[in-house]
């Protein structure tokens, strides 16, 4: 599939499966019990390749290409390109496990807030259709997608407007160019002699493998500019952990996630020694950590090509996760990549939920089964994420008072989704984007203005 940038700016795609046949879908319904009246009633696994999936790539919840035959948690390889003038085709390689569902988020030049509100606008209308029970018509990218979409674009909305808040600040120039991300369920997959057993959803990825920007300060100070780049390149890894804690976490569970910043974070607390490592020191910080054998190859790659390494001594165990994080730097500009070891451009959430299983489950069937009112928490929270992108990006073009009613709004949303569905504030945590949000507002750390 070819696309244009202008054909694809401000639309929603998505990469997701659906069963090869109509046995597949019976195959699949076969593991509902009859009797589960929410996600609690579902199991938590299913037998890898127990159906067989097409792969689906759509655009604004539209089929757009179809494909392939895989195995239910079965690898599949995945590629986006991108053409940049002068410079040609850049390939983004990546891997997904057949039965997950991938939202793909695109930034061509800072997300707009008419963008940000049209997503928030499909989220709305969607929460009228659950509302008034008409289920019919309902799609896996109406609910799965369309939350997990409000989650990649809200990480660009908040990113952009932060970074035009600090440039101003900083006396920078900043400018994003064509960037893109996605935010998918992430299933682990068991294995017995290298052949696929079960297939468990885990938890949730974001992997923003193309983050372009270009800066420069407008007085030319070079130093200045490079402790701009350096400090803009640690909040947009610190988002990606950021993000995925306020999507799934209630105020009384909390669950936390691992990005680069994150991982060295933890690792400081725990004792471990962080280096710097340069082509100065190669050899001895090489003999010094135990990373996995991948990593260490790729930190010395870029620090022979002239990078700069940050990382630490040896894996964490951190979340229910064991990673290393490390962010590869070039010292002239101060721009770089920021990596964990499971080789993704982001963060990582992992938690063990029957909600988790459901959310997939519904992007895999073509039906809404057991679709109930539960779904309109997520959807509130997911709504006031939205509220709270456009409050930052408000607040970056100077607009306080729209920022703070922006911010004002998404709180008392959340606020509605919590106490209408009191005993699922579990799922609002889970398919809402803001729960966490809501605690942090009124210490001021949420909004970008004060009170």
């Amino acid at each position: 599939m070819n696309r244009s940038l202008p054909e694809l700016a401000g639309k929603r795609m998505a990469l997701s499966f659906t069963p090869a046949t109509a046995a597949d879908e019976d195959t699949l319904a076969r593991f509902i019990p009859p009797d589960a009246n929410g996600p609690e009633d579902l199991p938590t696994s299913l037998p890898a390749g127990v159906i067989d999936l097409i792969a689906e790539y759509s655009i604004d919840g539209q089929s757009v290409a179809r494909g392939g035959s895989y195995g239910l948690g079965y690898t599949v390889n995945t590629r986006q390109r991108l053409f940049e003038p002068g410079a040609g085709w850049r390939a983004i390689d990546n891997t997904l496990a057949a039965g997950d569902y991938q939202a793909v988020g695109l930034d061509v030049s800072g997300i707009s807030i008419a963008e940000a509100t049209a997503l928030q606008t499909q989220l709305q209308a969607t929460k009228a259709q659950l509302d008034s029970q008409q289920f019919a018509g309902l799609s896996k990218h109406d609910l799965t997608g369309a939350i997990l979409q409000a989650g990649i674009v809200g990480y660009f909305a908040q990113t952009w407007g932060k970074g035009q808040i600090m440039a101003r600040t900083a006396n920078v120039l900043l400018y994003r160019l064509p960037s893109v991300g996605t935010l998918s369920t992430a299933s682990s997959v068991s294995f017995w002699f290298g052949v696929p057993r079960r297939f468990i959803p885990s938890g949730v990825a974001f992997d923003v493998d193309r983050n372009a920007l270009s800066s420069a300060a407008k007085d030319d100070d070079r130093a200045r500019w490079i402790a701009f780049n350096r400090s803009y390149n640690q909040i947009l890894s610190a988002h990606e952990h950021s993000v995925l804690e306020d999507m799934f976490s209630t105020p009384t569970q909390p669950v936390l996630g691992v990005s680069t910043v994150k991982a060295i974070a933890v690792a400081a607390q725990q004792g471990q020694r962080i280096y710097t490592i340069t082509q100065a020191n190669l050899s001895i910080a090489l003999s010094q950590i135990a990373l996995p054998a991948d990593v260490e190859t790729d930190i010395a790659n870029a620090v022979n090509a002239g990078f700069q390494v940050t990382t630490h001594q040896t894996d964490i165990a951190y979340a229910g996760l064991v990673t290393a994080g490390y962010a590869i730097e070039d010292p002239n500009t101060g721009v770089g990549a920021m990596l964990i070891s499971s080789g993704a451009s982001g963060g990582l959430l992992f938690f063990s939920s029957a909600l988790l299983f459901f959310a997939v489950l519904f992007a895999l069937s073509s039906g809404a089964i057991l679709l109930g009112p539960f779904f309109i928490a997520g959807v509130l929270a997911a709504i006031a994420g939205m509220f709270l992108g456009l409050s930052w990006i408000a607040e970056s073009q100077g607009s306080h008072d729209i920022a703070q009613r922006l911010c004002l709004f998404a709180v008392n949303t959340i606020a509605i989704g919590i106490i209408s569905f009191v005993g699922d504030v579990a799922v609002a945590a889970f398919l809402g984007i803001g729960v966490a949000y809501a605690t942090t507002f009124f210490s001021d750390v949420v909004c970008p203005v004060g009170g």
